[in-house]
């Protein structure tokens, strides 16, 4: 009963597809034009195939998931200026590196940590402020609520491996082979830091995502915007993994995307969902080499918007 439920809803929003109430602008909106000289890709199937070596090592030593987490069971308890050095992954080869990095601020329920090398050129602590705020107090949607609460109450609650209920943050130049032009990566949720290290030696064992400072440069107003953006983007994955470790991508980036205008951010660019609409509506094309994944971002971004209009922020928690 409830699939068909669900088939009836994707039937009715191929029947919906004008732009009503939508109020947008369908040649460029969000900063991105029809020639983009940057834009945001997707690393989805790359995670995915750094997250099955990590499975199919543990189905060859399934002893390893009997060995408790390293992590202090009663949370990191960080305070300013505080030092660590987090795992992130170089998107280039896939390999592991370590970032040095410091505590540069705390608020209610995120720990921000800058990458050592990034901070006074392209992260400063009006950034850092800028974040918190952002994250905890408030965002253009609501000056009462900040993307911790309004993802929480729309989506449902993070997980927490680590003990402490605070999410790390960390701002840092996230290596994808950026040049100067084309894709580069904005952010990402990596479900391995929710391995113990004995599963997986390169886990940070936290709830962590990571935000790029380059090409944005966060000490500037507007990419410290869409940089909070991603931030709503990104803790929407995490959430979401927290119910469905492997959910289906179109679903997984459809609400995160959600997730970026419930906040009260613009919705993603939709002029080229308008030039290609005759796509399948589960289709992820991803590929980081091409801009063509920004189809199905625009396309994913109106499935969410057309279920928040029609159902309300509940059905996406129910979900």
């Amino acid at each position: 009963m409830k699939s068909r439920i669900f088939i009836a809803i994707i039937f009715l929003f191929t029947l919906s597809i004008s732009a009503q109430k939508l109020n947008v602008n369908l040649t460029a909106e969000n900063g991105l034009q029809k020639n983009e000289d940057r834009y945001k890709i997707d690393v989805n199937s790359k995670l995915d195939k750094l997250i099955d070596a990590i499975e199919m090592n543990l189905k060859k030593h399934p002893e390893l998931n009997k060995v408790q987490s390293s992590a202090n069971a009663e949370g990191w308890n960080f305070s300013v200026g505080s030092q660590k050095e987090w795992f992130a992954i170089n998107h280039i080869d896939d390999s592991y590196y370590k970032v040095p990095a410091t505590c540069r601020g705390i608020g209610q329920n995120c720990y921000i940590f800058v990458e050592d090398a990034q901070w006074g050129s392209r992260v400063n602590q009006s950034s850092v402020n800028a974040f918190i705020n952002a994250f905890d107090n408030q965002v253009p949607a609501n000056n009462g609520k900040g993307i911790y609460q309004n993802d929480v109450e729309t989506f449902g609650a993070p997980p927490d491996k680590d003990g402490d209920p605070r999410i790390i943050i960390l701002l840092l130049d996230i290596k994808d082979g950026y040049t100067g032009t084309g894709g580069f990566i904005a952010g990402y949720f990596f479900s391995g830091d929710q391995y113990t290290k004995a599963q997986f030696a390169s886990s940070n064992e936290a709830e962590i995502f990571y935000i790029d400072a380059n090409p944005w440069d966060l000490t500037k107003e507007k990419d410290q915007i869409d940089a909070s953006s991603t931030l709503a983007h990104e803790f929407q994955h995490m959430i979401h993994y927290n119910y469905y470790q492997r959910q289906e991508t179109f679903f997984n980036e459809s609400f995160s995307l959600g997730a970026e205008f419930i906040n009260g951010y613009p919705i993603y660019s939709q002029y080229r969902f308008a030039g290609e609409p005759n796509q399948y509506l589960l289709t992820w094309r991803s590929d980081g080499a091409n801009s063509i994944v920004l189809t199905d971002y625009s396309r994913g971004a109106r499935f969410a918007l057309y279920l928040y209009e029609q159902f309300g922020a509940e059905f996406f928690k129910k979900f």
